[in-house]
């Protein structure tokens, strides 16, 4: 059983970083990428220029700054060009709205006293970092699933969820909330050609360096009393609402263009708008990937079958709830399902302890 199960988790590991590898390809490289071929070949000051700022220079004048300035407003010059019309601002919002849980469960589980350091903060930090050059969408099948899979395979015998942290991990989450949707909310909200859009894209594209928080957490968290797995559970619940709205307002932007298209007519898409939702296509597997490792690794028998009774929502459920809410919404709802499932477990252990 074990060893089936390590081919099992082994097989959704490899699986996935084909899936992110396949995502930031056709995302970023496979051609045709006019946009980003011309972007790209343009001068500093030129694309200095497109972003809304004069002449100079932010980095030391050698090469290899100027070629590190050129990437990062070649980075923003992508957003301007996805978030300038309504579909592309639409399909932001749609990635964010599954983007959203699976940051939080990255930054929940980074938290726990019983972490891994595969999934602790620093390696969330660094994964979503890269999340913001090759796609969070390739970057997470690539990286996240398989430290995942991995964790859960050799502790096969724990208890998963893991026991929850201290009541004071709870502010230090919200700030992940809000230091990770804010950002997106303003690249969305402020105009493209607002004075201010570079400023808010750039903190969208930083706001990783924010979940650093989670390390520091980590040295200073007196864990000897865990807040119980059910007040995680009510975490991922809360999350249900902005998934949906997000997933909502996405599709109300993008219904029109879409309608447009159904009708016969021609949408020449944005290499930005092309990316986004290859991006959000890797983001749905992420999520799908983190399921079929639980499915996996819970299926020990000889481990603690009760964990496995809870977790999995049906699957009819789970299909209305990701079409009519979206599969963010869903998703949340799975993990609450599985805090829930494991809070007597929890509970019973620490009743144990203190005997």
């Amino acid at each position: 059983m074990a060893s089936k199960r390590a081919q099992c988790l082994g097989s959704i590991a490899l699986l996935s970083v084909a899936t992110g590898l396949a995502v930031t390809y056709l995302a970023i490289h496979a051609p045709p990428k006019p946009q980003f071929e011309r972007y790209g070949s343009y001068a500093l000051d030129v694309i200095r220029k497109e972003v809304g700022l004069g002449k100079g220079r932010y980095l030391p004048a050698t090469h290899l700054y100027e070629e590190i300035e050129k990437f990062y407003y070649l980075l923003v010059r992508i957003f301007m060009d996805l978030c300038e019309k309504p579909f592309g601002k639409g399909a932001f919002l749609l990635i964010f709205s599954m983007t959203a849980p699976a940051a939080s469960f990255a930054t929940t589980e980074a938290v726990k006293p019983q972490k891994h350091y595969l999934l602790g903060g620093i390696a969330v930090t660094t994964i979503f970092l890269i999340g913001q050059l090759i796609c969070i969408g390739a970057a997470l099948p690539i990286f996240y699933i398989p430290a995942l899979a991995y964790v859960r395979c050799q502790r096969s015998q724990e208890v998963h969820p893991q026991r929850a942290f201290s009541a004071g991990a709870l502010p230090v989450l919200q700030v992940m909330q809000l230091a990770t949707g804010v950002p997106g909310l303003l690249t969305v909200l402020v105009p493209t050609n607002h004075k201010y859009f570079f400023a808010a894209n750039t903190w969208f594209q930083f706001f990783p360096v924010a979940m650093i928080a989670l390390s520091f957490y980590a040295m200073v968290a007196d864990n000897k009393n865990s807040v119980s797995s059910h007040a995680v559970a009510g975490m991922y619940r809360k999350g249900r609402i902005s998934s949906t709205l997000l997933y909502w307002t996405g599709l109300y932007l993008m219904y029109p263009t879409l309608k447009y298209i159904a009708e016969g007519g021609r949408y020449d898409m944005p290499d930005a708008v092309k990316l986004i939702l290859w991006d959000a296509v890797g983001i749905f597997f992420t999520l799908l990937y983190m399921v079929l490792i639980d499915m996996a690794a819970d299926a020990d028998p000889n481990a603690h079958a009760k964990n496995a009774q809870g977790p999995v929502t049906g699957t009819l459920k789970a299909l209305f709830v990701s079409i009519l809410f979206g599969p963010g919404t869903a998703m949340n709802s799975y993990l609450a399902a599985r805090e829930d499932a494991v809070a007597p477990l929890h509970l019973a252990a620490a009743e144990a302890k203190a005997q």
